[in-house]
């Protein structure tokens, strides 16, 4: 047992104040923005407090210290060394809590307890030192005070020092290899904070070995802290704020985590609304705020009844995420958690269509990216009828490889020229002749055969590979335009369909105009067709575009006129000269009210000297009424449906 004369000794305890007001200044803080809602929060919090609590007890114990020399007064041992062990006891609490936040960082806990060699590596440690500093409150047989022959000495047990040496060593081998393991997880930034975590932690620690008065330990800690709160702890960055959930970038962290740890247990289960854009449609942003807080607060009593321990994530905009062990979410029933969200949605004339999916991370899936992609491919292209599926039942269904894969099948399709080219023949009621065509790309993948327009056509629109669709659409078109056979066959012009990407793209004129010169086409017989739908924020470079391709002699039409929310202004500024009946319309001809509707259109298109297309007529019935109301063009399965380019050819000379 060392023997330290502490006659003249004196605690600077500056350090110490300092770290308890920043400490509790930090606590204040968590907790009025709320970084405790959530688990990795709570060990942070938990960690903080009990790092609080020790710096208390060390001050308290280093003020009585000073108290006594100063006073010679020796009285107060018993409380001192009551002071030094809850202030040991509190302080290795902390130091196993900080390394319990790195582990959760890093591999997640369930990295450790699910194997036994790593459980006991990870516990045993901190089990001995709690042990030890317990006896030391009864036995004093570690660090502790006495007053022997009128002087106040500090006794240290050197063999047991050295234990809790070796166990902090244990614990910093620990840290270390967490961090580099699982660095991938983390951005630079972070990366940097992590590893300066514990030098910044030992520095203060071998400071306060060689200058015992100077209590600098917890406050490099406290700079630790502090790294740790602004670096890795900050809200903006791990929460979405309308929902107070963890965000995406956190649940791809836990996927991550899944597989570098190969946790076989975790499982995923998606939940979406599945009719969001009519909340978004029909209310406020205010509104919708407050409804998914109020969603969200079901969520986690939904969470506490079924027991489900781990966190939940908005993945934005009605879209969840409930990251389990498997056992917990195995007595869930989809049936009542979607009446149940009902009900807690009383207020709203809004009743949320909930859609969800159930899979194991590690078992259904070969890699981190796979689960990603499924992910986001769930939520924007993935529909089933059934409100509830398990992804292990659905995964082999032709449907559903396909839309899970078509960001594959579209690159596949644009290497190996698997896109295909269809013209529908539109039909000229004045020269009762087939004048036009309507190109339409169509997909046939060696691997999975035809694929739907409505299935990859609006994927490519939201992943921005329509515009290499576009461009293969448009090479086609005015290749065959400049064709020889295109006169021969006594063609007026070919439409092709402009989407809303290339509509706004500031590009798109000079791209048209290459191809005009690359294949000598006079624009007229070019018709470039856009949707009504377009988005107003794009509107002033959408009409840029077009009175441009209008200058050089294109035509314009606009295509499912009647399907959206027209607007007379905006459509007859447009520099359009054909109007294209959407189908819709056409279905329901029969019915009374879209007769009036159809009436409206028709006297508008027509009193703005437009020429109309009608799509979709498919019987005589149809092509009859639309021949009385005057239109110009016929086109759809009446006549003939999309043919590939020599099909439809043959049918041109055949009738």
């Amino acid at each position: 047992m060392l023997k330290i004369d502490l006659s003249n000794f004196y605690y600077v305890i500056n350090f110490e104040y300092v770290s308890l007001l920043i400490l509790v200044i930090l606590l204040v803080f968590m907790i009025i923005n709320k970084n405790t809602t959530m688990k990795r929060g709570k060990i942070f919090f938990a960690f903080v407090s009990i790092l609080t609590i020790a710096v208390l007890f060390n001050i308290l114990k280093s003020l009585l210290v000073n108290q006594m020399i100063k006073n010679n007064n020796y009285d107060n041992i018993l409380l001192l060394n009551f002071f030094q062990t809850t202030y040991l006891i509190f302080l290795f609490t902390s130091i196993f809590g900080f390394i319990t936040y790195i582990a959760y960082l890093t591999c997640g806990l369930s990295y450790i307890n699910n194997s036994k060699r790593r459980s006991f590596l990870f516990y045993l440690p901190a089990f001995i030192i709690l042990i030890i500093t317990f006896v030391n409150y009864f036995t004093c047989s570690i660090l502790r005070f006495s007053f022997e022959n009128n002087t106040l000495y500090f006794n240290i047990n050197i063999p047991l020092i050295i234990v809790f040496v070796i166990i902090a060593a244990i614990y910093l081998i620990l840290s270390i290899i967490l961090m580099v393991k699982f660095k991938n997880l983390y951005d630079t930034k972070q990366i940097i904070a992590i590893t300066f975590l514990l030098p910044i932690t030992f520095i203060g620690f071998i400071v306060e070995i060689a200058t015992p008065s100077v209590l600098l330990l917890e406050f490099m800690m406290t700079i630790s802290v502090i790294l740790v709160q602004t670096v890795l702890e900050s809200i903006e960055d791990i929460m979405d704020l309308n929902t107070n959930l963890d965000n995406f970038d956190e649940f791809n962290k836990v996927i991550k985590k899944a597989f570098y740890s190969n946790d076989i247990y975790k499982t995923v289960v998606l939940i979406k609304i599945e009719n969001k854009d009519d909340l978004y449609n029909s209310y406020s942003k205010t509104v919708v705020e407050k409804y998914l807080l109020d969603l969200t607060k079901y969520f986690k009593i939904f969470k506490k009844e079924y027991k489900i321990k781990d966190e939940l994530y908005s993945l934005n905009n009605g879209y969840y995420a409930s990251v389990c062990d498997k056992a917990d979410f195995i007595d869930t029933t989809p049936e009542d958690f979607v009446i149940s969200s009902i009900r807690k949605s009383y207020c709203f004339d809004f009743i949320p269509i909930f859609k969800m999916c159930y899979f194991e991370i590690v078992n259904d899936f070969e890699s981190y990216e796979q689960v990603i992609n499924f992910v986001n491919n769930y939520r924007k292209s993935i529909n089933f009828e059934n409100n509830y599926i398990v992804y292990s039942n659905i995964k082999n269904d032709k449907k559903f490889v396909i839309a899970n894969n078509l960001n594959q099948i579209i690159d596949t399709a644009i290497k190996e020229n698997e896109f295909k080219v269809y013209y529908q023949p539109i039909y000229s009621i004045r020269d009762k002749k087939f004048k036009s065509a309507e190109a339409l790309v169509r997909l046939i993948s060696k691997k999975y055969g035809f694929i739907s327009p409505g299935d990859f056509i609006p994927y490519a629109e939201n992943n921005g590979k329509i515009a290499e669709i576009d461009s293969f659409v448009m090479d086609e078109v005015f290749k065959f335009v400049s064709s020889d056979l295109f006169n021969d066959l006594g063609l007026e012009y070919i439409d092709i369909n402009l989407s809303m990407a290339e509509c706004a793209n500031p590009k798109l004129v000079e791209r048209i105009i290459k191809l005009k010169d690359k294949y000598n086409v006079n624009p007229k017989n070019i018709n470039l067709e856009i949707t009504e739908s377009f988005d107003i924020s794009e509107l002033d470079v959408i009409n840029d575009n077009l009175n441009r391709l209008t200058k050089i002699g294109f035509e314009l039409s606009l295509d499912d006129f009647g399907s959206g929310y027209s607007n007379i202004k905006r459509f007859s500024n447009l520099p359009i000269s054909i109007v294209k009946i959407d189908k819709s319309l056409v279905d329901e001809c029969n019915d009374k009210k879209m007769r009036k509707l159809l009436d409206y259109s028709f006297s508008v298109v027509n009193n703005l000297n437009k020429q109309t297309v009608v799509e979709g007529v498919e019987t005589k019935e149809q092509l009859d009424l639309f021949i009385e109301y005057g239109a110009t063009y016929i086109q759809g399965y009446y006549f003939s449906k999309p043919l590939e380019f020599n099909s439809y050819i043959e049918f041109l000379r055949e009738n």
